[in-house]
């Protein structure tokens, strides 16, 4: 665990927990494990988070907003901000995320681990971190299609993006198994969020193009 003041003991338990829950889930961690490791009480967790379950969900915020600024902010919401440059303000926070290393191991791990292990905190996790974002891509999406994209194209098209991204998070093994001499160097990921937006803005231009040569479908 990383030097951190005595005095603050809400982010020792912050950090304790996640390394507990990143290495054996939600479900198998006691609280009385992630205090011995913070080298604190209970009484601390009830006093700070409430139960276990308030500080498996401040952990997950926790990884969802550490490292890169948080999308909303990178996304560049001004009027004279062109779409374009806001899909790729998007997509490099994403990449960012994805295999950025300004933030604790564990906080991947974690990600990872409530996509295949869903908790009962998640609902409330997406609602209130994920769901913000997702509107703001997919009105950002309908933007750049033009007119006339429906409900299910819209998603699927920012489903095709976010997907590019997470692929890096979630099949990183893989990855690298499959490409030994792949490397995530900073200059590869520039190389990759470019890759990526570019790919994705192509994509949205041809459904624009199809769209617009046959009106009435």
């Amino acid at each position: 665990m990383p030097e951190i003041s005595a005095s603050d003991t809400k982010t020792r338990l912050l950090y304790a927990a996640g390394e507990c829950f990143a290495e054996k889930g939600f479900h198998r961690t006691s609280l009385r494990e992630i205090c011995r490791l913070a080298e604190l009480n209970v009484a601390m967790v009830k006093y700070y988070f409430g139960d276990k379950a308030g500080l498996y969900a401040a952990v997950l915020e926790h990884c969802h907003q550490c490292g890169p600024p948080r999308f909303l902010q990178e996304m560049g919401q001004t009027p004279t901000t062109p779409p374009e440059a806001r899909l790729r303000q998007f997509v490099r926070a994403m990449v960012a995320r994805a295999r950025g290393g300004d933030r604790p191991a564990w906080c991947g791990r974690i990600l990872n681990r409530e996509l295949v292990e869903p908790t009962e905190v998640r609902a409330e996790f997406v609602r209130r971190e994920i769901k913000p974002v997702s509107e703001l891509l997919l009105a950002l999406v309908q933007e750049l299609a033009g007119p006339g994209l429906s409900r299910q194209q819209t998603i699927r098209c920012a489903l095709s993006i976010v997907g590019q991204c997470l692929h890096h998070r979630v099949a990183a093994g893989n990855i690298a198994l499959l490409y030994p001499d792949y490397e995530y160097t900073p200059a590869e990921l520039d190389a990759l969020a470019e890759h990526i937006a570019a790919f994705s803005l192509a994509g949205l231009a041809a459904l624009r193009r199809s769209r617009e040569a046959s009106p009435s479908e």
